[in-house]
């Protein structure tokens, strides 16, 4: 009986000792990341080389509808820009379509795929930043253990299945909360990232068993260039109307009354 118990003892131990797989991690991440709703404020400080700024504001929503993630941003600054308008529809095989309207031209147009990972409006940020991310669209070869900003993380290293502007990525997750705290772009084997977004732990909400970045720095150091992103009256899962995820609202250029009404500091 002595040994019986000696023997489970140790295989409790061997089996706590058992590194959970890198796509387990990775998976974990991206759930906390995005498998929420939210409203928010967008603040987006835009700085060139040379150290001159400039700013971008927007009111903001995600949701859920039919287990695909569907978001909408509209620029309410500066005023030269305002209404112009970007919303990203998840599909069921988990392809995304990207539409922005345009108020100069009173129109909607499709950004094509091979834009994905094109500047948004000048920043560091790319249109594929604003899609939802899956582990199925990576394969994901190893893991390792790290520290990053004081934390112990995990570093995944994987490469987008689809082509894209970069040919591996290093996903650096925290390990005391599944946390995704950088994610860094690499175009070939052996290099630097050339682009690196940082969450920075001291300004992360949570709310409603999820911890989201309110405060994200993006620097490009092919570019020498950063993008600061300040979300402001973050909610978590609020209740959100369909109606404002379609082409035609886009079309019809309505202020996102989900997104002020409902919001809180």
């Amino acid at each position: 009986m002595v040994g019986c118990l000696v023997g489970m003892a140790r295989a409790e131990e061997i089996q706590d000792a058992v590194p959970i797989p890198a796509v387990e991690i990775l998976r974990a991440a991206f759930d906390n990341l995005y498998d929420r709703d939210t409203t928010s404020d967008i603040e987006l400080i835009i700085r060139n080389s040379a150290g001159n700024e400039r700013r971008r504001e927007f009111e903001s929503a995600s949701k859920r509808i039919d287990g695909r993630l569907r978001s909408i941003g509209r620029l309410v600054w500066p005023p030269h820009l305002r209404g112009m308008s970007l919303m990203v529809v998840e599909n069921e095989d988990r392809s995304t379509d990207s539409f922005v309207y345009l108020p100069s031209l009173n129109r909607v147009r499709r950004i094509a795929r091979a834009q994905r990972d094109e500047p948004f409006l000048g920043s560091d940020l790319t249109y594929e930043d604003f899609e939802r991310r899956w582990v199925e669209d990576y394969h994901v070869d190893s893991a390792r253990d790290d520290r990053v900003h004081g934390e112990s993380v995990h570093v995944i290293y994987g490469r987008p299945i689809e082509r894209v502007g970069y040919q591996f990525v290093e996903f650096v997750v925290a390990k005391k909360d599944s946390v995704l705290l950088e994610t860094r772009y690499i175009k070939r084997e052996g290099e630097a990232p050339f682009r690196v977004v940082r969450a920075l732990r001291e300004s992360m909400l949570e709310s409603d068993g999820h911890i989201l970045p309110t405060h994200i720095l993006v620097r490009n150091e092919s570019r020498n260039t950063t993008t600061e992103v300040r979300f402001r009256n973050l909610r978590v899962n609020p209740e959100i109307r369909d109606r404002i995820f379609t082409v035609g609202h886009l079309e019809r250029n309505r202020p996102l009354p989900e997104v002020k009404e409902q919001g809180v500091n």
